[in-house]
């Protein structure tokens, strides 16, 4: 049987940890189905700074769950 990723734990996460993903997740479903076309420059600018933000705040969930810590400047 070939060996499968680690699973993890079904309460991985916080209650906070958990709303701050699914924030993440709501607002990439929300930029996937807008039509980018129709976007003025000003508001594709929005956009990308809101994923970036919770790209970032992801990353920062997914460091704390891991138990790494950032030692970037």
């Amino acid at each position: 049987m070939p060996d499968s990723p680690p699973q993890p734990p079904h309460d991985a996460l916080t209650p906070v940890q958990r709303t701050m993903v699914e924030a993440a997740r709501a607002d990439l479903a929300l930029a996937s189905v807008a039509p980018l076309v129709e976007l003025d420059a000003a508001q594709l600018i929005l956009l990308v700074e809101c994923l970036r933000g919770r790209l970032h705040t992801v990353l920062s969930v997914l460091d704390e769950v891991a138990g790494h810590r950032d030692f970037c400047p």
